[in-house]
Parts: C-alpha cells; sequence; structure tokens
C-alpha cells in the first residue's frame, strides 16, 4: 500500500539534496557579495564592475539589464570603464549568461551615449564571432539596433566594416545573413553615393552566395537599398540581380525574390513598370509555377495595384481576376494545404478596390457569395467577414442589393470566430446598406439582423473585450433599428451589463441607456428606465450599483436638460455624499462640477445650491485621503465654473450652452407629465391598498375601519418619486 508520502505531488518534485546545498550555496555567496559593496561604500561603477567579476549569475545578470539606469548614474569614464569590463569578461561567461545578455544589451542600447554606444559596439563585434550560434544570434538584434543607434559619421568606418568582414565567404552562414541585414539598415541611414561607393557592389554579390539562406535575406533587403540609390540605379543594378533570383533553383529564393519585385514595383518609373515589371507578371499569371502560386496569391491585390493603378485595363483586370477566380475554385489537396481560399479572402477588398464597381459585378459577385459560403476552412469566412466592411464601402449604395445575404449569412455563422471579426464593424456595413436613403426593405433587413446580434452577445457575454467592441456598435442602433427594438432587445443587455459586468463596460453601457432613452418617444417607457435606475442603482444595497448610479448621472447631464436632472436624479446623487463606502464617495467627486453647472440661479433653487455646498465641504474633510483629495479638485473645479459664469453673465455673452439646455427642456414637457402621471397613480394605488388592510383589521361589530396613523401604511408620508 503506498504512503502518503509517495502520493504527495510535492514529494514528488522535491529537490535531491545536492540541488538544496548548490542553492544554498549560491544564496550565502550573493549575501556575502552584497555585504563587501555595503562594508565599502563602493560606487555604482565600482559596485557594477565588482559584480560582474565575483557576483552569481542573477547579479550579473541584473548588472546587464541595468545598464542604462547605470549611465544616468555614472561619469562618462565610469561608464567607459563598465563596458570595458564586459568586454572583457563577456566572451567568458556562461553560455545561459551570454544569451540573457544579448536580450538585455539590446533594450539599453537606445539609451546610451554615442560615445558609450561605440564602446558596446566593440563588445558587440567581439560576440559576433563567438563559436556558439545560439550565441551569435541572440546578438544579431543588438547589432542590428547598433546600426539604429549609432552616430552617422561612424557609420562608414566601424559599422561598415563588420558588414563587410561578416559577408566574407570563410564566415558561417549566419553571419553572412547578418551581413545582408547589416547593408540594409545601413542602406537605411546613408545616401544613395554613399552606399553606392561603399558596399553596393558587396552587397549586391551576395544575391550570388552558394547558401541559399543568404540569398533569401538579401531579397529582403533590395528594397531599402533601392529606396536609397533611386530609380535609374536599381534599374541598372539591382533589377538585374533581381531577375535572377526569380529564376533561382530554390523555390524559397524564387518566392522571396516575387515578394521583392512586387515590393518595388511601385517605387519603379511608370514606363519601366509597363514595359518590364506588368510583363514578368502576365507571365506568373498565365502559367503560374507551383513554386510560387501562393507567394503570388498572397500579393495579388498589392501587385494589381502598384502596376495598374485603380484603372487598369480591360484586359489587366481580366488577367488578374482570371487568376483570382480559379484559385478560389481550386479545391484540391495542395490548395487546401496552402491555404488558397483564405488568400483569396485576404486580399478580397484590395482586388474590388483596383476593378472598381462595374467590373466587381462582372467577374467578382460570385467568387464572394462562394468565399463567404466556404465549408472547406472557417478562415476563409472569419477573414471575408474581416474584410467585409471595406467590401461594402468599395461599392457604396449598392451594396445593400449585392451583399445583404452573405452579410445575414455570416452574422449568424456557427464558428464563434467568424462573428468576432464581423461584429466589430457591424454599424459601419449598416450605414453602408442603408445609402442612399432607408427604406422598407432595408428595415426590414434590420430587424433581421436583431436575432443573431443578440445571439452572439450571448455567446461573449463573459468576455469583456468582445462585449466593448460591440457596445461600441450601439450608439448608432436608433438609426437602423426601431424604438421599440431598442426598448425590448438592446436595453435589457445595457442593463444586465451595467449591474454585472466588467468596469471596463459600464461607463458605454450607461452612456448608451441614456442616449437609448433619450430616442425614445414613449414617455411611459423612458418614466419606467428612470424609475429602475433610481430602485435598482441609486438606492441599491450594492456598493457596484451605486458607482455604476454616477455614471448613468454623467451621461444624463449630456442627453437631458438641467432641469430634468434636478427633478429627477440631484437628490439620489447628492445622497452618495453620505454613502458608507469610500470609493462611490471618490466616484461622486468628479461629477460635482458638472452638477454645480445645473444650478444656475434663478432656476435653480437656493436650498439646491446650498446642499451641493455642503455635501462638497464634507466630502472635502472626508477621512478617506482619497476623497479628500479627488473633492478638493472638484472644489477648485466649480469655483473655475462660477467665475466664468460671473464673468460671461457680465459681459452678456450669448451662450450657446444655455439655448442647447433650453431646446431639450421644451422637448421633455411631456416626459414631465408622464411620470407625474404615473407618480399619481402610484399615489393612489398606495392609498387603496392601505383602505384595504384598513378593511381586513376593522372590528367585527361593523365599525369604520381605522386607518393606522403609523407604520408601513402611514397616509400622510408619500413614498419618493418613481424618478
Amino acid at each position: 500500500m503506498p504512503t502518503g508520502r509517495q502520493s504527495d505531488p510535492f514529494y514528488d518534485q522535491e529537490l535531491p539534496v545536492e540541488g538544496i546545498a548548490a542553492i544554498s550555496n549560491s544564496l550565502q555567496h550573493e549575501t556575502e557579495v552584497e555585504e563587501h559593496i555595503e562594508r565599502e561604500g563602493l560606487s555604482p561603477a565600482e559596485r557594477a564592475i565588482y559584480l560582474l567579476q565575483n557576483g552569481s549569475t542573477l547579479q550579473k545578470h541584473s548588472v546587464l539589464e541595468n545598464l542604462g539606469r547605470l549611465q544616468q548614474e555614472c561619469s562618462g569614464s565610469d561608464m567607459s570603464r563598465v563596458i570595458s569590463e564586459i568586454g572583457e569578461l563577456i566572451w567568458k561567461m556562461e553560455q545561459d549568461l551570454q544569451i540573457l545578455a544579448g536580450e538585455s544589451i539590446k533594450k539599453c542600447l537606445p539609451a546610451f551615449k554615442p560615445k558609450h554606444l561605440l564602446e558596446m559596439f566593440g563588445v558587440l563585434r567581439t560576440m559576433s564571432s563567438i563559436r556558439v550560434e545560439v550565441v551569435r544570434e541572440k546578438f544579431r538584434p543588438c547589432i542590428l539596433e547598433a546600426v539604429q543607434c549609432a552616430p552617422k559619421e561612424n557609420l562608414a568606418t566601424e559599422v561598415l566594416s563588420l558588414a563587410i568582414e561578416k559577408g566574407e565567404p570563410s564566415e558561417p552562414q549566419d553571419s553572412r545573413k547578418l551581413s545582408c541585414e547589416m547593408f540594409g539598415a545601413l542602406s537605411k541611414r546613408l545616401d544613395g553615393p554613399t552606399v553606392e561607393k561603399l558596399f553596393l557592389s558587396k552587397a549586391l554579390s551576395l544575391c550570388q552566395d552558394t547558401d541559399y539562406g543568404v540569398r533569401m535575406t538579401m531579397c529582403a533587403q533590395l528594397g531599402t537599398m533601392a529606396q536609397a540609390i533611386g530609380v535609374e540605379k536599381t534599374k541598372q543594378h539591382i533589377m538585374k540581380e533581381l531577375q535572377e533570383l526569380l529564376v533561382d533553383e530554390e523555390k524559397e529564393v524564387q518566392r522571396s525574390a516575387l515578394t521583392a519585385l512586387v515590393d518595388l514595383a511601385e517605387f519603379l518609373d511608370e514606363p519601366f513598370r509597363r514595359d518590364t515589371v506588368l510583363p514578368m507578371l502576365r507571365g506568373y499569371l498565365t502559367s503560374p509555377p507551383d513554386a510560387t502560386y501562393g507567394v503570388l496569391l498572397s500579393l495579388l491585390g498589392k501587385s494589381l495595384h502598384a502596376l495598374c493603378g485603380e484603372q487598369p485595363s480591360e484586359e489587366d483586370a481580366m488577367l488578374f481576376c482570371n487568376f483570382f477566380r480559379s484559385s478560389a475554385l481550386r479545391t484540391d489537396p495542395d490548395a487546401q494545404a496552402m491555404g488558397f481560399r483564405p488568400l483569396c479572402a485576404y486580399n478580397f477588398p484590395a482586388m474590388v478596390k483596383c476593378i472598381g464597381f462595374r467590373r466587381y459585378t462582372v467577374y467578382l459577385q460570385a467568387t464572394f457569395k462562394l468565399l463567404c459560403e466556404d465549408s472547406t476552412a472557417v478562415e476563409t469566412r472569419r477573414r471575408m467577414a474581416a474584410g467585409f466592411h471595406e467590401v461594402s464601402s468599395l461599392l457604396g449604395e449598392k451594396s445593400f442589393n449585392l451583399l445583404k445575404d452573405s452579410f445575414l449569412q455570416l452574422i449568424r455563422d456557427s464558428a464563434l470566430e467568424v462573428q468576432e471579426a464581423i461584429f466589430p464593424h457591424f454599424s459601419d456595413v449598416l450605414h453602408h446598406f442603408n445609402q442612399p436613403a432607408p427604406s422598407p426593405d432595408r428595415e426590414a433587413f434590420f430587424a433581421s439582423c436583431v436575432g443573431p446580434l443578440v445571439a452572439y452577445e450571448t455567446a461573449v457575454t463573459k468576455r469583456w473585450r468582445r462585449v466593448g467592441e460591440l457596445l461600441e456598435q450601439f450608439e448608432d442602433f436608433p438609426v437602423f433599428f426601431a424604438l421599440d427594438v431598442l426598448y425590448e432587445q438592446f436595453l435589457p443587455i445595457l442593463f444586465r451589463h451595467l449591474s454585472t459586468g466588467s468596469m471596463a463596460t459600464k461607463d458605454k453601457c450607461a452612456e448608451m441607456i441614456m442616449l437609448f432613452t433619450r430616442k425614445l418617444n414613449n414617455n411611459q417607457q423612458q418614466v419606467e428606465i428612470f424609475g429602475r435606475l433610481l430602485q435598482d442603482f441609486a438606492r441599491s444595497r450594492s456598493c457596484w450599483h451605486r458607482q455604476s448610479f454616477v455614471l448613468v448621472c454623467h451621461h444624463c447631464l449630456r442627453f437631458f436638460s438641467r432641469k430634468f436632472f434636478r427633478e429627477k436624479f440631484l437628490e439620489s446623487a447628492l445622497d452618495l455624499a453620505k454613502d458608507p463606502i469610500s470609493n462611490v464617495r471618490r466616484a461622486l467627486c468628479p461629477l460635482l462640477p458638472h452638477i454645480f453647472r445645473t444650478l444656475r440661479p434663478p432656476a435653480a433653487p437656493p436650498e439646491a445650491i446650498s446642499m451641493l455646498y455642503e455635501r462638497l465641504n464634507k466630502l472635502c474633510s472626508d477621512p478617506d485621503r482619497d476623497v479628500a483629495a479627488a473633492a478638493a479638485e472638484a472644489q477648485t473645479a466649480v469655483d473655475d465654473i462660477n467665475r466664468e459664469l460671473k464673468r460671461r453673465s457680465e459681459e452678456r455673452m450669448v451662450d450657446e450652452e444655455e439655448r442647447l439646455d433650453a431646446q431639450r427642456e421644451d422637448e421633455e414637457n411631456n416626459l414631465f407629465e408622464a411620470a407625474q402621471e404615473q407618480e399619481k397613480q402610484q399615489r393612489r394605488r398606495a392609498l387603496r391598498e392601505l383602505l384595504a388592510e384598513g378593511e381586513k383589521s376593522a372590528p367585527l361589530s361593523g365599525g369604520p375601519a381605522q386607518i393606522p396613523l403609523s407604520g408601513k401604511g402611514r397616509v400622510g408620508v408619500t413614498s419618493r418619486r418613481v424618478l
């Protein structure tokens, strides 16, 4: 029978005795090193040097990780001593520490002064020649970063000499690849004549290197070098090498060369593109080689735009579209393995942009529907969904008739990743569908989108980032959907997330609730919404709900008049200054200056202004330090607003805010009447319940029922307003 010790996973992972001893010795050594540093009172530079010489691996790594900060603490000569010590020791360090050093030094290089950067470049030169390839690979990004940061006057000497040295045939393959990348980085910083004079021929010789990896790396640098030397020199020198690379015996090199050709196409002049590059690409499209088929397809939209512009000839448009359609129709194993249809989906917006609406209906409409319905790869549908808003934008007012069925299919897709790609642009698509003007067909279509949207929200309701993306679309919903749909379908979603959702989404929920409520033309619905906000949030036992009510108040001030806020929300908002939870009081403070704007005399009663100042003064002396600080900021803001209002009043300036507020107040008259009517109904209902209660408790002698004067049913006390 196994013992408890054997079944305990803690003992299964227990370190051997020798491992524990090694850790103990290492900790003891680190302690001794730190004690020596403190005892001797070493300066930052001396401390770094001592740690590099005597510290543990962790302490040495700490020095290398903090070289940028060390430079700020040390004088120039002290920093030079530290870098010199690194150069003396780094090549003898353990391999793991050398790898960590490469990652750490790269982060610190941008903060180095020019002198120290050149000194560190000497260390990098040493590490570029170390025997272990994995260490050289870790220092390769450091060297390229140093090329970007080095003083320009030193590029043609210290830096270029290393690039040329590493490009020699005797160097290992990874060093020659580093040479290619250094030539590309140098081309970004040096002018064309300098590039041509110092290293152009050497760099282009690497296009003929015996290792195909070096040739591939050099292909990626040709565009940068072309930008440096100009169009004419590019046609004279680089295009010759590129044409040879396009027919290289290695397929990987051919793909890299084709990518470089498409990248260069837009840079070259129009006659050369028309007479040289376009015929080459036509050859690829007419008889596409298997080696470059996938690359050609992935670059199709870019190459069409670069070579033919936004108005290609009919012949070129047909050539590109036929290749595109044939690729989308391929279902053979090679096409599926290389992802031809996802590549077509990726390029679809670019193809539409280049060929235009007229050609789209002829060449691409059927392909669009095919790709949106592709059952062989979810990735195809996901990419079509991600680019759908671009296609609808390009087709403009014609998009509704052409794309509506595919759009409905994608938002109903069974794969959640497809829905996640299309819903972040949901409103953009509906805007394009709504052009040139709303119509019954469009309204019916928009109504059919509600179900999939609600289902998607249910699927992602616990993923706050996805919920946040979806809520961003709600702002335009009053344009597309009937007001009853807003009330019955979308407001429950907003209330749910305002109540139980992530803090990151609550502000947007509060904003949308206020926006939708403002748009509703049913006053009873509006009254019900405000009643729920007061009951479930302002007076809730949950401090999170009360904090959410503060957000609601912020947005109520944006969408409703000052009078409305004073009548309905002011008392409940100011009551939060006495909230027992400090976070609620802290959240209220930034709202107080906005509330102060609603209390302009003579419309606002003096009692309300006095109440605000009373609450503000109380918060300024709050025992919680954060609350008191926030209240002090609010007090300053209130004083500034007060001075500004007095100045505007004295100068009799026209106040646009006043005009807008008056307009809102006029629009809200019916809402006030509906609220008052509901209050009357509630009071009548309460009185009837009270009378019924009294009748039940009346004596059997038949005397009149006695209405209680105190307790739950007291008549003299009216309940709070619904709003």
